[in-house]
């Protein structure tokens, strides 16, 4: 075992006990079922600020092994090297050491491994990584949509605002009850406006509103989301590369060059491109939603973020989590505005 230091992190990984073991064998250390190109889907840390995981070192994108032994890491040449001994892999590349238990299962290879989550100190938590293979990428999502929107099918329910008597949909994900539409409350006094000051806009995306007036613009008992809640949100929806794809309502968002922008909406939480409002301008409706989030800085002060939802998929922008993902977080300006999702305290 060794320990490796990145973004402050020290990392002590260590084999894991896995349950089950590999039927079919290529050779006495690779088995056939690890050879082919596996796409991560959960268990890197993208953002620390985001999530609440920890920085594991596994590569962003995936892995590619060959049955020689050989194998690319994270898109790079093909420097690595791997291995398989009672149930647990080894890659080595550079100065890359890993050790994981590991078990795969139809499309699935999850990697179990410890980490150690403070600098000197010995707080071992177990964690995994899930990869996929990627030419059943497109399989596996759909397989597990349908379990997903299966499981979390049930009947609605709703919360009435009673400063004006409008009424919400909502909807529990990762542990926290989200209100399932746009709010469209006016506060007044308060800077809020309706998309192209068209008050049908309203009522399809709810209202847009600055900073200053968002942070006291959810009815009592409920509040902007913080990171926190955001984090369990894409955690819970399937992880940063496919949270907005599920979180995005089935119609509603403009097609790019083509494709179509709609999610899959498995939760019910049915996001919509709402747009934004910049001075006396408006853009993005049918496009892009944003949407107020709470972090919370070193200092303990509040800040202003927004979570971004796309229509097309980002590549080549800095304030993009994964060039895998439809949607990315970015530093808002605090007179723009922008959308609200109450989250019940």
């Amino acid at each position: 075992m060794r320990f490796f230091t990145r973004r402050g992190w020290t990392l002590l990984l260590t084999a894991a006990v896995i349950i089950g073991a590999i039927s079919i064998s290529y050779g006495a250390d690779r088995p056939l079922e690890l050879v082919g190109d596996w796409i991560l889907l959960k268990g890197y840390n993208k953002s620390s600020h985001w999530t609440d995981g920890v920085n594991t070192n596994f590569p962003q994108t995936g892995i590619t092994l060959y049955a020689d032994g050989t194998g690319v890491w994270d898109g790079n040449d093909r420097g690595l090297r791997w291995k398989t001994e009672n149930n647990r892999i080894t890659f080595q590349r550079g100065y890359l050491d890993m050790t994981a238990g590991y078990n795969v299962s139809g499309y699935e290879l999850i990697l179990t491994y410890e980490v150690n989550e403070s600098m000197y100190g010995s707080n071992l938590v177990k964690k995994n990584a899930l990869f996929v293979k990627k030419d059943k990428l497109a399989e596996y999502r759909k397989m597990k949509d349908q379990e997903e929107e299966l499981k979390n099918k049930k009947e609605p329910i709703y919360f009435t605002d009673p400063r004006d008597g409008q009424t919400y949909r909502t909807v529990k994900i990762g542990g926290k009850t989200w209100m399932a539409q746009n709010l469209n409350y006016w506060p007044k006094p308060g800077k809020s406006n309706c998309y192209d000051k068209n008050i049908s806009n309203c009522a399809k995306y709810g209202r847009l509103y600055d900073w200053k007036t968002a942070k006291t613009a959810c009815p009592a008992g409920w509040s902007l989301p913080t990171d926190k809640d955001l984090g369990k949100l894409i955690g819970a929806a399937g992880g940063w590369d496919d949270a907005g794809r599920r979180l995005k309502a089935k119609s509603g968002w403009n097609d790019d060059n083509g494709k179509s922008g709609n999610g899959v909406d498995v939760y019910g939480f049915s996001a919509l491109p709402g747009g934004a409002a910049g001075g006396k301008n408006f853009y993005d409706a049918g496009n892009e939603g944003y949407w107020w989030v709470l972090p919370v800085d070193e200092e303990g002060n509040l800040s202003e973020y927004s979570f971004n939802i796309l229509n097309i998929l980002q590549n080549g922008t800095i304030n993009v989590i994964s060039s895998e993902s439809d949607y990315f977080i970015c530093g808002g300006a605090n007179d723009i505005g922008r959308s609200i999702r109450c989250v019940q305290d």
